[in-house]
Order: structure tokens, then sequence, then C-alpha cells
């Protein structure tokens, strides 16, 4: 089940996690060019969805949101500079998403690439 409860966002404002709602937690990094091909997909969710990026030893909180503003990314991202979330989570490789149901269990976990119209069905079943 998901662990997270709360978080503290790059812009220092605090997330709580949804509770009864799906959830598509995303782990990148900025120095992973497969994270950089799949941005937009996320980006897209995003926008329809509750998502949350993880962003893995990438810089200061500001070296991060100058990275997402320059490519015009505005999901919510909180920095794991030290790695303890990705760590707790065993996400070892980049990127990695997982989605979880309205009820916190893991639905689907998926490593690399993933489509838009992908990550939109599964989440979409995700609220069944």
């Amino acid at each position: 089940p998901i662990d997270l409860k709360e978080v503290t966002l790059l812009d220092g404002s605090t997330y709580a996690v949804p509770k009864d709602e799906p959830i598509l937690i995303h782990f990148w990094a900025s120095w992973c060019p497969t994270c950089k091909a799949e941005a937009q997909n996320i980006e897209t969710i995003s926008k329809s969805f509750n998502v949350l990026t993880i962003a893995l030893k990438s810089g200061t909180n500001e070296e991060i949101s100058e990275y997402l503003s320059s490519r015009e990314l505005t999901f919510k991202t909180v920095n794991d500079s030290d790695g303890v979330i990705t760590q707790k989570y065993g996400v070892s490789v980049f990127p990695t998403t997982i989605i979880y149901d309205k009820d916190g269990n893991e639905l689907f976990s998926e490593v690399g690439y993933t489509t838009t119209i992908g990550l939109w069905m599964r989440m979409w079943l995700a609220r069944l």
C-alpha cells in the first residue's frame, strides 16, 4: 500500500496525498534520458488525474524547478535529494511509475517509458 500521507513540494507547499482517489506516483531524475522523453506524458496525465512525482538526486529545489519550467512541466514534484523516498519504494530504475487505486493498493507498476494513452487507461481503470 501507499506509504506517503503528506509531502513537501518544490515550492515549499504541503501536499496531502488524497484518500479515496487513485494516484499515480512517478519516480524520475533530471539526468535520465528516458525520463525526459516521458515527462510530457506525465504532464498530460497530471491535468486529469492525481499525480505526484519524485525527483531523485536531481539537484536543489531551485535547479529542479528551473528544469521543469524550461520544459513547461507543472506536475507536483518532491525533491528526493537523499533518495529516502525512492529507497522506501524499492525503486532503482528510472523512470518508474506506480499507480494506486482509491484504497491505496498498488494496481500497476511500470519501469521505463509509457505512453500517454497507456497511463490514461491505467488511471481510468484505477477509478473503477
